[in-house]
């Protein structure tokens, strides 16, 4: 005989929706925290179908969606859970980030400030609506929050430092270095304190601690260490240690302009550090240029070193780490020029094609995935119209395109009252760059590679500054750098994008060379 307390109804075998609901959070919540959020996503959608309400599944789900960038559909959730819970602030919050991410920033920030509304002490929505008001330029509004999360949250490192970069654009430098110093008081591993640090120290002439501070780039996981990558190698990273006899390569890191701008350091190595052997790896359109130096027993661009096995190094370092090791200060810069030489053939192969007459050199755009081109680069050639203006009385003045790449296709069509000679297309490498450019009369660019290339070659270089976020190696308010003495003159924007302003400059210092 079966024994009838062993007996279970089937009724109760079939949990209520309560306990269904609380399972599926629990499922949805671990296959989240395995990392797969597409399938808690999933999972979350499964769930709605039969619980259409629920407020936590509803904004669960728009956070996954977000998290996989699929923003359209977060904001659905984010909406349908404000439909049913109007009065809670973390609703707009998610809401205003998704809003932020596909970058409608004004309903991103009406979504913000309704959150703020309804929870004023909501840190997190307060502090990403003052990072998309500082990048509208609307610095007042988003001081103000910042300094109201500082009285809500005293040692909050990431508003200090927020705080930081906002005042520096206001150009309260003092105020600004005082912030970062107390964010690493309250975080020494804040993600971006350190580094941005470093750029003001050095922009504002403390080189001595701006270079310590710069190495943590590489040290300290910031927003932009996607541009520093350290090489797979086991030798150890030089520390300024005794290099007599000693090899040692040099790797690269960030832009072009990076590369030939501290390439100066390398002959240093040898001459002042008595290093036996120098090996540089470099990107490869700058090996050939490089390769002009006398300094280096070996010259290998970034794909080559991935290849090669390079055995019995003493030391490596990054270009950018020299100027510490070698103590650079504004009145120590290595700035003999030129440091970079074109050869003349190199130079030959180009003659023909440039006219005769004065010749000028014009870049009016960088790289478009450069995180500040939105502000250094010109809108248009157009913006350049008044240089065509001008004439000389025994010599024609010819412009020279040496565009490549980002402004390529207006170089080639040039407006009519705009005649341009275009070389950028012809060019495979700063070989052919340095080839042409010594042979200009004048390079103008904004701040891009060719400035530094022309700085290196000697070759007179006028370059065109923002007044926004401008590179703190051209520190500030002179018309000219130590870097590159009596060969790179610096037209600077008073007001933020006006950049006829800045071309009148130009006019009127070229007028007495070109009249």
């Amino acid at each position: 005989m079966n024994n009838p307390h062993s007996f279970q109804p089937p009724f109760e075998d079939t949990p209520n929706p309560k306990q269904k609901l609380a399972k599926f959070n629990t499922q949805i919540l671990q296959l989240y925290q395995q990392g797969q959020v597409q399938e808690a996503l999933n999972l979350s959608q499964q769930a709605l179908i039969e619980f259409p309400n629920d407020t936590t599944l509803l904004p669960n789900a728009g956070i996954f969606a977000t998290t996989i960038g699929d923003t359209t559909l977060a904001i659905k959730y984010f909406k349908r859970n404000i439909t049913l819970n109007p009065d809670n602030a973390s609703g707009y919050y998610f809401l205003a980030k998704a809003k932020a991410l596909q970058e409608k920033f004004k309903e991103a920030i009406n979504a913000y400030e309704k959150a703020l509304r309804l929870d004023p002490n909501h840190i997190k929505a307060r502090l990403e609506l003052a990072l998309i008001l500082t990048k509208q330029k609307k610095y007042t509004e988003a001081k103000q929050h910042y300094y109201q999360t500082l009285k809500l949250q005293p040692n909050s490192a990431d508003a200090h430092s927020n705080l930081a970069a906002l005042l520096v654009n206001l150009e309260d430098f003092q105020t600004a270095e005082a912030h970062y110093r107390k964010a690493l008081d309250i975080d020494a591993n804040h993600p971006s304190a350190a580094p941005k640090l470093s750029l003001l120290l050095l922009q504002t002439g403390n080189w001595t601690q701006g270079w310590q501070y710069y190495e943590s780039r590489y040290t300290t996981p910031h927003p932009e260490k996607e541009n520093v990558h350290m090489p797979n190698i086991s030798t150890p990273m030089w520390q300024g240690e005794d290099l007599s006899g000693k090899s040692i390569l040099i790797f690269p890191e960030q832009g072009f302009g990076d590369e030939l701008q501290f390439i100066r350091y390398a002959s240093l190595l040898k001459s002042q550090k008595k290093a036996a052997y120098v090996i540089l790896v470099c990107r490869k359109p700058l090996k050939k240029l490089f390769s002009t130096m006398e300094c280096f027993q070996y010259i290998i661009d970034e794909d080559e070193f991935k290849r090669a096995n390079i055995q019995g190094l003493n030391y490596w370092v990054f270009n950018m780490s020299l100027p510490l090791h070698f103590n650079t200060t504004i009145d120590t810069i290595p700035n003999q020029l030129p440091y970079l030489h074109s050869p003349q053939a190199e130079q030959d192969n180009w003659k023909n094609k440039l006219p005769q007459g004065i010749n000028i050199g014009l870049v009016w755009k960088g790289q478009a995935k450069h995180k500040n081109d939105k502000n250094r680069s010109l809108p248009s050639i157009k913006t350049l119209k008044p240089l065509w203006n001008l004439k000389n009385k025994s010599k024609h003045i010819n412009f020279i395109s040496l565009q490549k790449d980002a402004g390529e296709d207006e170089a080639k069509n040039p407006p009519s009252d705009q005649p341009l000679i275009h070389l950028g297309t012809d060019i495979q490498d700063f070989s052919d760059t340095a080839a042409i450019v010594s042979q200009l009369d004048l390079v103008i660019c904004v701040d891009t590679a060719i400035a530094h290339l022309a700085g290196s070659l000697n070759i007179p270089c006028w370059v065109l500054l923002p007044s926004h976020d401008t590179d703190w190696r051209w520190g500030l308010n002179k018309d000219n750098t130590p870097w590159y003495p009596n060969t790179i003159h610096l037209f600077r924007q008073t007001i933020n994008g006006d950049w006829d302003e800045v071309i009148n400059k130009v006019i009127d210092n070229m007028r007495p060379l070109y009249k």
